[in-house]
């Protein structure tokens, strides 16, 4: 009998000790292109070059922690997330009407976060802010929230919040405006 409780004691004691490691884990987040639907940004007209500028200088290291496991990022690395999407989309959804014409678009993401809420919560609640300020000054600010399901992993989560920024700001007139003219 006493081995068998000795036995049970070790084995909660090895799955606690198991349970706070993996609970304490820390991740670089690196953003990756999200391979957003052929349909879900309509063809725009973009006359002449695009360039894409970052413009958040923020190397501050920002955490976004679920179920004990943390994420790490920067803005900086963000809002080069946010560009390397925007220039994807683009390449597959603009009309390319040749001009001299050279389109300028600074991007600065000032907020991101993808985090659970509560106990049995099976959706990542993201949401991300920033600036987007065409080469004519037009300033879009952008403000999108998105529920990730958490099965797809928080890798996902956050992508697709960067990718679903990306194509609200693609849908915004003053910006496809911008390019088309």
């Amino acid at each position: 009998m006493l081995k068998s409780h000795t036995t049970i004691a070790l084995n909660l004691l090895f799955i606690s000790v198991l349970a706070l490691l993996t609970g304490c884990a820390s991740y670089e987040y690196k953003p990756s292109v999200y391979p957003l639907a052929q349909d879900r940004i309509p063809a725009f007209a973009l006359k002449g070059t695009l360039a894409l500028e970052n413009v958040q200088s923020s190397t501050t290291v920002k955490e976004s922690s679920n179920s004990g496991v943390s994420h790490s990022y920067t803005y900086k690395e963000i809002t080069d997330g946010f560009n390397t999407q925007f220039d994807v989309e683009v390449s597959k959804h603009a009309k390319v009407a040749s001009s001299s014409a050279q389109k300028t678009i600074k991007t600065s993401i000032t907020h991101f976060l993808c985090e659970t809420r509560g106990l049995n919560t099976w959706v990542y609640r993201c949401e991300i802010k920033g600036t987007l300020t065409t080469g004519d000054g037009t300033k879009l600010n952008m403000d999108y929230k998105h529920g990730a399901p958490v099965t797809a992993g928080i890798q996902a989560g956050f992508d697709s919040m960067i990718a679903i920024a990306v194509e609200n700001a693609l849908e915004d007139q003053t910006v496809l405006s911008y390019l088309a003219k």
